[in-house]
């Protein structure tokens, strides 16, 4: 269950949408297996799947130079390894260059992103259903 209360700034009411959705994305990552992962491996299985469903190819250095990515690259490459070795994420060669290591999201991961977003519909339909 997510809390949604509202907050008066300067005489302005502030809007509970912003954290009412950020609340049921919480919720919905608690209630998966994502919500017993570290922030930054959700943040890198949530990224290698935005881009490879945008038909982009994902190399360890683009996770490691990412600005939205806030751990150090030695982190980050942990976290790629650990993802792997429980088989989050599938390592592969590149198409484009021989010696890039590319990221895959594995079967299990699409399984468990594909669940998330489908409890994340729901909730989401819930809440604007509320707020009409």
């Amino acid at each position: 269950m997510w809390l949604v209360c509202s907050v008066t700034l300067k005489n302005m009411d502030l809007k509970n949408t912003l954290f009412a959705l950020s609340n049921i994305l919480d919720a919905a990552e608690g209630r998966s297996r994502l919500g017993d992962m570290d922030p930054e491996s959700r943040a890198i299985l949530k990224f290698v799947g935005a881009c490879t469903g945008a038909g982009k190819e994902v190399c360890i250095k683009d996770i490691t130079h990412n600005p939205q990515m806030h751990s150090s690259a030695v982190t980050l490459v942990k976290r790629i390894q650990s993802l792997c070795e429980a088989g989050w994420l599938v390592q592969g060669t590149s198409l484009v260059h021989h010696r890039r290591v590319t990221l895959t999201l594995s079967a299990k991961a699409r399984r468990e992103l594909n669940a998330v977003s489908a409890r994340l519909e729901s909730e989401l339909a819930q809440f604007l259903r509320r707020e009409a």
